[in-house]
């Protein structure tokens, strides 16, 4: 669970501030992710299939080359 956390700046191969394991849920309350950069996903990627649940959350300036500039939901590491 992520409680009034904030991301900034952030840079990684797979979901630049969260990289969500595909068996993991996830929650995210009143957080700010801001300029996060990624390839995949540049705020949040989620491997699925459990639930994420974000809530009073802000996404602005994140950017990835592929899927979701905020969230990508649903991938699978193993290629499902």
């Amino acid at each position: 669970m992520v409680i009034n956390s904030t991301f900034i700046g952030n840079t990684a191969g797979n979901g630049g501030a969260i990289n969500n394991n595909w068996m993991s849920e996830l929650t995210v309350v009143r957080s700010s992710f801001l300029n996060n950069q990624s390839p995949f996903s540049a705020a949040i990627i989620n491997w699925g299939p459990l639930p994420v649940s974000i809530s009073n959350s802000t996404f602005s300036g994140n950017v990835a080359q592929y899927e979701g500039g905020g969230i990508s939901n649903g991938g699978h590491p193993y290629g499902g």
